[in-house]
């Protein structure tokens, strides 16, 4: 009989400390506030800041680094996700390291550098799902670099814009029956500044209804066709162009869209 109830003291003994470690976790993390996915509170040694964007996750980790004269370089790589269903762009990364920066060479970003803020920039949308590596060198004066802390944001307001600004040329190709047209959009960025996102509000008259269409994404409502860039075509920098087609059922002959509003970021 002892054995037994020395054998039962040490199961309740582990189960009290299973519920107390699970007790502490969950009322950890809920005073850090963390939203989205959270890998562990100390996330490969470096922690992620309660405001991020929770549909951007940061991973695998990554650093080398060197002596070049009285200063020190880290090549840090990591991978960035996107694990919402919608595309994001204009994304950026607010790396908070334990020393002032000095200098920072990026491949497939921009960057600003704040004292001791690395905040690395987007060049191009993510996609849902989406994968993509960030890699830099950062020049320090300190062996002992430390990256403390990471922040994801995402830009997602949208401004309407003059037309005149962003060109919009709509190329009727080709017809047959009564009547279905298929059309050539051409869009042109004809700001000073690059652009990430763009979408136009096609106001269609009465009996005038969107077929199909390809290199960008379609939705009807009423009589309104929403037409937003894909991941691949969205970034235009000054005097960028990109085009998609589009096919419209109308009893209309001849018809071509003229009554269009434009939003971008």
């Amino acid at each position: 009989m002892p054995r037994k109830r020395k054998k039962r003291s040490k199961l309740i003994y582990l189960i009290i400390i299973v519920l107390m470690l699970s007790t502490s976790y969950a009322l950890l993390s809920q005073s850090l506030s963390i939203k989205g996915i959270v890998k562990g509170i100390y996330f490969e040694g470096y922690t992620i800041d309660k405001e991020s964007n929770p549909n951007i996750t940061v991973s695998n980790l990554k650093r080398n680094s060197w002596q070049e004269g009285s200063n020190y370089k880290y090549q840090i790589t990591f991978t960035v996700k996107n694990i919402s269903n919608e595309v994001l762009d204009n994304y950026k990364l607010i790396l908070t390291f334990n020393s002032p920066i000095i200098d920072v060479s990026i491949w497939n970003h921009n960057y600003e550098i704040d004292d001791r803020k690395l905040i690395v920039k987007s060049q191009s949308q993510l996609a849902v799902n989406q994968n993509i590596e960030v890699s830099f060198i950062i020049t320090v004066g300190i062996n002992n670099l430390i990256l403390a802390k990471i922040k994801t944001e995402s830009i997602t307001t949208t401004e309407e814009i003059d037309p005149n600004l962003f060109l919009v040329t709509f190329n009727r190709s080709n017809g047959w029956g009564n009547y279905t047209y298929q059309y050539n959009v051409t869009v042109q960025n004809k700001t000073n500044t690059s652009l990430v996102y763009w979408q136009i509000n096609v106001e269609l008259p009465s009996g005038t209804n969107f077929n199909s269409g390809w290199n960008a994404i379609f939705s009807q409502t009423e009589n309104i066709l929403t037409i937003k860039n894909e991941s691949y075509n969205g970034q235009l920098a000054p005097n960028q162009s990109a085009s998609f087609g589009m096919q419209l059922n109308t009893n209309i002959q001849n018809f071509v869209p003229n009554k269009y509003t434009v939003m971008v970021r």
